[in-house]
Parts: structure tokens; C-alpha cells; sequence
């Protein structure tokens, strides 16, 4: 274990609010080594045997409903947060400030895991007991800066904090989410007469009591089940779908991931997700419109929306993935276009189909993040990056006031620097 005894600094552990890389940017700006502390030692931290409680009551008289985090102990369960670094008292002694220490918390030193490896000793702030109050609620803003954090927390420890949000609250941090590298992952959905799998089914005789569920095969059957149990959360919190609704609302969400599939021989984990995600952004204004139709007695498991004519569709729920891109840029969600140069495109028709589909697929995946884990800055060139897919070396650059990537050049890893030397 690191102890912080044994070091120039120390180490903050932030659940709550600090969590948000910005909230630490406003309240220490001009303050540059305390920033370049903040930037440079930001880690993901586990504490365990406590939990995660919003009952720490404001002392603001118009927010006596709101809580704000505190911890409390618990055997079983655990808390993750940000852990930040610090070689100077100035961070600490500044954070008692804004915390209302001693009066409203309490320093403690606790064990975190840093990062899933070692253990570090860091202060960890914890409500005093005449401040806390319980049956309050966190507001959405609040839990905003704690997801804020998402890029290192847990994709269980995310969809426990977005749980406190609105249905419509939960379905914009859903569609945040698409800007990650990585979609979250559960077991394959079934349920509401609905099966997402990655095989097919069997072959049925028809003969059972039950009609048959309607299928989704996908080799991304994990991402998109996740969605699903995702947005069965959101719309189960406001009650906004019951037992009779249920069927239509997951047979239409099936429904749509069925047609982009069909439509894209080349879909990616994150478009299907965001076709899915976009349906359900139509299907909520529809509830909340008093819009929303299905079939209150159906024949096997028919739904209204397998006798809806798609074609008829102009600007509401999935279309194409042409129109959901553009549905979720004009959301601001940073979704990019593809230039592929002519060089590229002839190479990759002259790979045998199974490499040339694997490598498209990569390639696709830029429009959602240009930036996935694996990228790499191309040495000797600013400005330019490169991904790897088996043998293969996909080298681009991204015009952010654009929003475009330009893929430059693809070619064998071994061969990729001297093609592009001569590009240049």
C-alpha cells in the first residue's frame, strides 16, 4: 500500500460533485499547478465496504429537498469515484473551504484502489451526522457531475447513478454515451416478447401454446441488450410504459435494430445503438404527447407498428443512420463524418471480403469516435493518428470544425511509413 506518510503529497479521493473535472477547473482557475496536479494525477478509485447515499441535506433554504452525496458503511458494496494527487497543503486546505469542513463533513483517511491495481491511503470527506437527512433526492444537475466521470467508472457504478434521473434526463446521458469508446454490456435481453441473441432461433413447428418471440440476431447482442435494459429503466421511472404498452414499446425498439441491420451490411455496435437510442427519443415525445399507439388485444405477439408503413416516416424515430447521425450532431452529440481517399477505397476493394469487411468496419467506427482507446498519434506527422485491425494500419486525421475524418491511407503495419512519407 502507498502511504501517504511516506510521500511529498497526498491524495483526495472525490465522490460527489468534485468528480467533474470542470467544477475543480472553475473553482482553481489561475491557479496552474494546482490544475496541472488536477489534469495530470486524475485516476479512477474504488472504496470498498461503503456505499454510495444521497442524504447529505443543503443548508440553502430553497433546496431543503435536495441532497447531496455522502458514504456510509456497508459490508457488501462498494463506492467509485476520481482520485486526484496533490504535493502541496494549498489543494487540501482550499477543498475544507468549499466543503464546509469541520462543521458539515469530516476528513477521514481511507484505503482506495487505484486504477484496479494498488491500494493508496487518501482524505476522503464524509458527512457529519447533524447534516444528514434522510428520504431527500439529488437533482439532475448534481448527478451530472458525478457522471461526468464516466470515461472511468464501471458501466454497472454509471447506470446505478443515471438510475436518478428523469426517463428524459436518462436517455440524454444514454446518448452521451455514444461518444464513448466503449458501449456497456449485459446479458442477452429477453423479455416483453423480445430476444436479442447472437444466434438464431430454432426451428419452431409452430404447434406451441405461446406465439413465438421476435428475435434480434446480432454479434452485438450484449451492447444492444444493454440498451435495452437501459431504457427499460428510464421509461419504468417515470411509469411511462405498463404491462399492456410494454409489448409495443420493446417490439418497435426490436423492430428498429432489426431494419438497421438489415439496411447496414457493415453496422457497427455504436450506429445500432444509436439507431435503437433514437427510436426511443421519438417514442418518448410520443408519450409524453399523448401520441403513442399500440394494440390493446394482437394476434401472437403483433405489434402496431409492424402495420406502420416506415417509408411514410419524414422526421421522427430511426429512418436511416444518415438521418441519425444527423439527429444526434444537431443534439450535440460529436458524431463525424467520413472522407475516405480515393487511394483507400481502391485498396480495400482489392482485399479478399472477409479482410476487407473487418477492415471497413474499423473504419466506420471513426464517425462515432475518432478517438478509440487503441489510437495512436503517427510519429513524426502532428495532427495525424492511426489505429490497427490484425496486419492492417489505418492511418487518418480529424477536422474537428468540420467534424470529418479523413481516412489518408491504409496498407500492411510493415509497409504503412514509407506509403505515407511519400504522401507527404
Amino acid at each position: 500500500m502507498e502511504n501517504m506518510n511516506n510521500q511529498k503529497g497526498q491524495y483526495y479521493f472525490a465522490y460527489g460533485k468534485n468528480m467533474d473535472f470542470s467544477v475543480l477547473q472553475e473553482r482553481w482557475k489561475g491557479e496552474r499547478k494546482i490544475l496541472e496536479n488536477i489534469i495530470n494525477s486524475r485516476s479512477h478509485g474504488i472504496l470498498s465496504h461503503y456505499k454510495l447515499v444521497f442524504n447529505k441535506k443543503s443548508t440553502k433554504s430553497t433546496q431543503k429537498k435536495v441532497a447531496y452525496a455522502n458514504i456510509e458503511q456497508s459490508e457488501n458494496d462498494i463506492v467509485e469515484g476520481v482520485l486526484y494527487y496533490f504535493e502541496t497543503d494549498d489543494f487540501i486546505k482550499s477543498l475544507d473551504k468549499y466543503e464546509g469542513y469541520p462543521e458539515h463533513y469530516r476528513r477521514e483517511s481511507l484505503s482506495i484502489k487505484k486504477n484496479n491495481k494498488e491500494t493508496v491511503d487518501a482524505i476522503v470527506y464524509i458527512a457529519n451526522k447533524e447534516f444528514i437527512k434522510n428520504g431527500l433526492k439529488p437533482d439532475e444537475e448534481y448527478i451530472n457531475h458525478l457522471l461526468a466521470a464516466k470515461d472511468l467508472l464501471s458501466t454497472d457504478y454509471i447506470d446505478m447513478l443515471r438510475n436518478h434521473l428523469t426517463t428524459l434526463g436518462q436517455l440524454k446521458e444514454l446518448e452521451k454515451v455514444l461518444e464513448l469508446s466503449k458501449l456497456g454490456q449485459k446479458q442477452e435481453w429477453g423479455g416483453a416478447d423480445v430476444v436479442i441473441s447472437k444466434s438464431p432461433p430454432l426451428q419452431n413447428n409452430g404447434h406451441g401454446f405461446y406465439p413465438d418471440p421476435r428475435y434480434v440476431v446480432t454479434k452485438y447482442s450484449f451492447e444492444l441488450s444493454w440498451l435495452f435494459y437501459s431504457l427499460r429503466d428510464a421509461f419504468y421511472k417515470e411509469k411511462l410504459i405498463d404491462g399492456c404498452s410494454k409489448i409495443e414499446f420493446f417490439g418497435r425498439l426490436a423492430n428498429t435494430a432489426d431494419r438497421c441491420i438489415r439496411k447496414n451490411t457493415n453496422i457497427t455496435a455504436h450506429n445500432l445503438c444509436a439507431a435503437v437510442l433514437h427510436e426511443a427519443f421519438a417514442i418518448y415525445e410520443e408519450i409524453v404527447e399523448g401520441d403513442f399507439n399500440y394494440l390493446s388485444i394482437a394476434i401472437g405477439n403483433e405489434i402496431a407498428d409492424d402495420y406502420t408503413d416506415k417509408s411514410l416516416r419524414t422526421d421522427t424515430g430511426f429512418i436511416g443512420i444518415d438521418q441519425t447521425i444527423s439527429f444526434f450532431k444537431d443534439r450535440g452529440v460529436n458524431i463525424y463524418d467520413l472522407d475516405i481517399t480515393k487511394k483507400v477505397k481502391d485498396f480495400l476493394s482489392d482485399l479478399d471480403p472477409k479482410q476487407c469487411k473487418q477492415v471497413a468496419i474499423r473504419i466506420y467506427e471513426l464517425r462515432l469516435n475518432p478517438k478509440p482507446q487503441d489510437y495512436k498519434h503517427l510519429a513524426g506527422y502532428p495532427g495525424y493518428y492511426r489505429i490497427d485491425i490484425g496486419d492492417y494500419r489505418i492511418c487518418y486525421t480529424i477536422c474537428n470544425s468540420k467534424d470529418v475524418v479523413q481516412v489518408i491511407l491504409v496498407d500492411k503495419r510493415d509497409v504503412v511509413y514509407k506509403k505515407f512519407e511519400r504522401l507527404h
